[in-house]
């Protein structure tokens, strides 16, 4: 029995992956490499791919993650080049330490082709002095579409730039999987992990103590989880309601309690059918995640923040809009401290988009203002791929219908302050989604 955090099961199997990924003959010229990998076994890849982005690299190359936007929607590769713009920006110390100069990259692409944005990632690689690995671009959205299917063939056939190489993930009967598993021809690298993920818990707990309360809690969690990725939500249940008596009876794991619950109602979420049960969880965490900061549990406040943002999006779900906002807003006075300021102004933006769609435009407006005022307290240089540019639109927007003319010059130099004078290009050349 092994104890070895170095060398248990979740370790084995990212080796694995590592192995995989190192073993995969490359060309000069770029690929499209596919993972065909279920829900829990793209979990582990995406470990991988984290941990390159580490000490932990067994690679020297460069891995840039996109979880943004829905494929084959019109605003799908503006969406990825936000995402990319908020990377730089994370990254704007490292980068400038290194004589990186990012600011042509800042500004927001300006075609909706995906074959752009690639030539625009490329470019950017080319930029950094001590990369001398292949750069590799993971697309990673929420759903496999067709449309991405189409896009990433159209780009196969144009052909990729050298040393560029695109990854994805699929089931075998997905949409990537069914066009381009097995297709060498096309420059298609596909990679088939066998990592046994339903043994993971159980070899997990068998590598420790089982007497352990913290592997016992470890193994109820992983199951609960996976059950829930099956929609297997009877023994989702039991399994979560182990998990929580078990939190319950150890000291300082209030917030844990809280986790379970929200972690249920996420695998719930997306089934239209039991929503109003996913809400109910989300509430009931929200209540744990309290009681966490009652008894001074250091975790307690940003689980809460966390519930609180689930419970939101669950009402915003079931169109419950007012009810939605009132909790984003909520959240936004939660959020009190200096280095919230980000989460709180979203929280606010939120609350207003909620309050629109509720018809109660007076408190959209005011909620926006507010969103505003917090966006003063952070630095400009931090706003500018923000979402900030959509809470001036939409205060323009109110001003219209609630004849507040007298506000307009104030918003415009507000704006133009904190964002730039090009704030409104922007969102034009962005066409980044308003809604949450």
């Amino acid at each position: 029995m092994s104890n070895n955090p170095q060398n248990n099961a979740a370790v084995r199997r990212l080796r694995l992956v590592q192995r995989l990924y190192i073993d995969s003959p490359t060309k000069e010229a770029g690929s499209l490499m596919l993972w065909i990998a279920g829900p829990e076994e793209q979990r582990m890849i995406e470990a991988f791919v984290l941990t390159e982005d580490s000490a932990g690299a067994v690679t020297r190359d460069l891995f840039l993650t996109f979880l943004q936007g829905t494929p084959g929607s019109p605003d799908y590769v503006a969406d990825l080049d936000a995402e990319f713009r908020r990377q730089l920006e994370n990254a704007r110390d490292t980068l400038f330490e290194q004589e990186v100069n990012i600011q042509p990259y800042l500004t927001p692409l300006q075609s909706a082709r995906l074959q752009d944005f690639i030539r625009r990632i490329h470019s950017f690689a080319g930029e950094l002095k001590n990369h001398r690995g292949r750069t590799v671009i993971f697309l990673n959205p929420a759903q496999t579409t067709d449309s991405l299917a189409d896009g990433l063939q159209q780009l196969l056939v144009a052909g990729l730039p050298p040393g560029l190489d695109l990854m994805v993930c699929d089931t075998e009967d997905g949409p990537l999987g069914r066009r381009f598993a097995g297709r060498e021809d096309m420059g298609v690298r596909t990679l088939r992990p066998e990592l046994n993920m339903d043994q993971l818990a159980r070899e997990l707990a068998a590598e420790g103590d089982p007497e352990d309360p913290a592997v016992r809690f470890r193994t109820l969690f992983l199951e609960m989880s996976q059950f829930g990725s099956r929609g297997a939500f009877e023994s989702m249940r039991e399994r979560g309601e182990a998990a929580r008596e078990l939190a319950q009876q150890q000291i300082g794991w209030e917030h844990l309690v809280a986790t379970v619950l929200a972690a249920q109602g996420a695998h719930l979420l997306p089934h239209g059918d039991r929503r109003k049960e996913a809400v109910s969880l989300f509430r009931q965490a929200r209540a744990a995640a309290q009681l966490a900061i009652d008894v001074d549990n250091p975790a307690g406040r940003a689980v809460l923040l966390q519930t609180l943002h689930f419970e939101a999006a669950g009402l915003l779900h079931s169109k419950e809009y007012l009810s939605a906002a009132e909790i984003y807003e909520e959240a936004a006075t939660r959020a009190d401290r200096d280095d919230e300021a980000f989460q709180r102004m979203e929280a606010y933006r939120l609350a207003a988009w909620c309050f629109a769609c509720g018809g109660a435009q007076v408190e959209a407006w005011q909620r926006n203002l507010k969103a505003l005022e917090v966006a003063e307290t952070i630095a400009p240089d931090q706003l500018r791929g923000s979402t900030l540019p959509y809470v001036g639109r939409a205060l323009l927007e109110a001003v219209e219908r609630l004849n507040r003319h007298d506000a307009t010059r104030d918003i415009r130099d507000r704006l133009e302050r904190l964002v730039g004078a090009d704030w409104e290009e922007l969102i034009e050349n962005a066409q980044a989604p308003v809604a949450p």
